[in-house]
């Protein structure tokens, strides 16, 4: 399993596999759970605004926002045992995963979060590397058990929609259908745009507009595609960000490295390529 970030619940998740690999720089944001609750009574009591509610039973906490100041004791005392319980839990599926005592996973928790390095050192994942020299490893490993040269599909393409314009619905069916480029066998220049504050993973599309930032999967995405088509000579790389996440530039430039080994890369900076954005842009 590789990741380039996790939490919490999903390294409690993710610790079933196999292995675990983290990207270099990357976060393992491993600490203890937490709520918060809003409670505006004081406000309403300022604006002559009074919440009336009835409850039945002690349990039922959800008015208490709007009619107290804090929480009642039973209320406290539900959240704490939830709490308690989601720790619990989490701390033994760790231990059991992770062939560490229950007594080890807390002071661990107590000690986060880790660098991807300090995670390794402590036992919590199995390898530091980038996404490339991952899969890498894996096809040499897949090849030496089973022999041939094993292919890696990490991202499954979707079939384009076919839209049955009877359903009132179909319209943001073709909305989100994609169409694929014709094929052309004349050389071309590559544009990969870095526009917006840049985000780890991959942007969800919207009928409303677009995915509102720099997606560093989809991001390097493209700079992969890029840099296996023949028909692309080189790669212009478009930024105009703030900076974002340092992960997700990370993940980014090293994609851009990563073409940069096969073909030119030259970058175009737009209003701003600040932060990530000129990191990205090195």
């Amino acid at each position: 399993m590789y990741t380039e970030s996790m939490n919490t619940a999903l390294y409690a998740a993710m610790s079933h596999a196999d292995q675990l690999v983290m990207a270099p720089e990357s976060m393992l944001w491993l600490q203890g759970y937490y709520g918060e609750a809003l409670y505006i009574k004081d406000l309403l009591d300022m604006i002559g605004v009074r919440g009336n509610f009835l409850t039945m039973g002690d349990y039922k906490s959800a008015a208490e926002m709007l009619t107290r100041s804090g929480p009642s004791e039973p209320a406290e005392e539900n959240l704490n045992r939830l709490f308690d319980g989601w720790y619990q839990a989490t701390v033994e599926r760790i231990a059991a995963r992770r062939g560490l005592s229950k007594t080890q996973v807390r002071g661990l928790i107590d000690a986060g979060p880790f660098l991807a390095k300090q995670a390794l050192d402590a036992g919590l994942i199995d390898g530091v590397a980038t996404k490339a020299d991952f899969l890498t490893g894996l096809k040499d490993a897949v090849a030496a058990a089973y022999g041939g040269e094993p292919w890696v599909q990490n991202r499954y393409r979707e079939e384009k929609a076919k839209a049955n314009f009877a359903n009132p619905f179909a319209l943001f069916a073709s909305l989100f259908a994609g169409s694929a480029p014709e094929e052309d066998p004349a050389p071309v220049i590559g544009i990969v745009y870095v526009e917006g504050t840049i985000q780890p993973g991959h942007g969800q599309p919207s009928p409303f507009g677009g995915s509102g930032g720099a997606f560093s999967g989809d991001i390097a995405h493209a700079l992969d595609l890029a840099a296996g088509d023949e028909r692309v000579r080189a790669v212009v790389l478009r930024v105009n960000s703030p900076g974002g996440s340092a992960l997700a530039s990370e993940v980014i430039l090293e994609a851009a490295r990563r073409v940069q080994s096969q073909k030119p890369v030259v970058v175009s900076m737009g209003d701003v390529a600040a932060s990530g954005g000129y990191y990205v842009s090195c």
